[in-house]
C-alpha cells in the first residue's frame, strides 16, 4: 500500500511559514517544486515559490517567475506587490515604481500596497501624491498600519524608520513581515549587517541574520 502524498497546500504552507525564517531556503524551494508538480496551475503555489527563489537570493529567477505570474493572473495584485518589494530591497526604485503602482491600483485597500507606493513616490519626488497617501495608512494603531508604515520607509530609503515600525509589525503578528525580512536577508545582506536596529529584529525573532548559501 502506498502512502498518502503530502498535499500541495500543505507544502506551500510549510515552506512559507517555516522553512524561510529558518533560512531554509532550499528546502522551501524543493517543496514548492513539489507542489507545483501537484497543481502547477495553483496561483499561491507560484507565488510561493516565487518569494522561495527570492528569500534564497536568486532575484533574477524570482523576479521572473512574478512577471510571468501577472501575467497568467493579471487581476490579482500580490505578484506586481512582490516584484516591487524585491526591487526596491534591491535599490532597484526606479524599476520597482511601476509595479508597487499596479499593486496598488488592483488593491488600493491594502496597507502594503499603499505604504510601499508611497514610499517609493517620495523617493522619486513625488511628495504631494506620496503624502496623500500616508495620511491614508493613519491611524497608526490599526492593524496592518505598522507594516504599511515599514514598506513607506523602505521605499523612501530610510532603513532606520522602516526598522522601528517593523517592531510594531511583529507586536501586531502581521504575517506580512515573513517575506520583508526574508528579503532583506538575502537580498540586502549589508543592511543586516550594519544596521542594530535590523540585527536586532533578527535576534528578537530567533531568525538567522545571515543566509546560508552552500
Amino acid at each position: 500500500m502506498s502512502r498518502n502524498p503530502v498535499p500541495a497546500y500543505v507544502r506551500w504552507y510549510y515552506s512559507y511559514s517555516y522553512l524561510l525564517p529558518l533560512a531554509r531556503t532550499r528546502e522551501s524551494v524543493q517543496q514548492c517544486v513539489r507542489g507545483l508538480q501537484d497543481d502547477p496551475l495553483n496561483f499561491m503555489g507560484g507565488f510561493h515559490y516565487a518569494g522561495a527563489l527570492l528569500a534564497g537570493g536568486d532575484a533574477n529567477a524570482g523576479e521572473a517567475h512574478l512577471c510571468q505570474l501577472s501575467e497568467v493572473h493579471s487581476s490579482l495584485y500580490q505578484p506586481h506587490y512582490l516584484l516591487a518589494l524585491s526591487q526596491t530591497v534591491r535599490a532597484f526604485r526606479k524599476e520597482a515604481l511601476a509595479a508597487a503602482e499596479r499593486a496598488y491600483c488592483l488593491a488600493p485597500w491594502s496597507t502594503t500596497t499603499r505604504g510601499l507606493f508611497a514610499g517609493l513616490l517620495r523617493y522619486s519626488s513625488n511628495s504631494t501624491r506620496a503624502d496623500e497617501l500616508y495620511q491614508e495608512l493613519l491611524p497608526r494603531d490599526q492593524y496592518g498600519t505598522p507594516m504599511g508604515l515599514s514598506l513607506f520607509h523602505v521605499g523612501s530609503s530610510e532603513v532606520e524608520q522602516a526598522a522601528d515600525w517593523a517592531v510594531k509589525a511583529i507586536e501586531q503578528r502581521d504575517t506580512g513581515m515573513i517575506l520583508l525580512i526574508a528579503l532583506v536577508r538575502a537580498l540586502r545582506p549589508s543592511l543586516v549587517r550594519g544596521d542594530t536596529r535590523w540585527l536586532s529584529i533578527f535576534r528578537s525573532l530567533g531568525i538567522p541574520p545571515v543566509l546560508d548559501r552552500d
